[in-house]
């Protein structure tokens, strides 16, 4: 963990985050809820919901990975 406190973010009804000035698509069904995002590497983010983790995104691309 690089960060001491992870980001947190409301999903849009659209299901979009802002991340670093750009909508990501995360997902409808989190539509209103927060998500954390944690730096676990250089550039590369692990989002959460409550403790679970959802994916995996990388900042060169802007793809979630599972």
């Amino acid at each position: 963990m690089l960060g001491l406190q992870p980001t947190i973010e409301r999903v849009t009804t659209a299901g979009t985050i802002r991340f670093k000035k750009r909508l990501v698509f995360v997902s409808h069904a989190l539509t209103p809820h927060p998500i954390g995002l944690e730096e676990v590497d250089d550039g590369v983010w692990s989002i959460y919901f409550c403790q679970v983790l959802l994916a995996r995104l990388d900042e060169r691309d802007y793809v979630l990975r599972p």
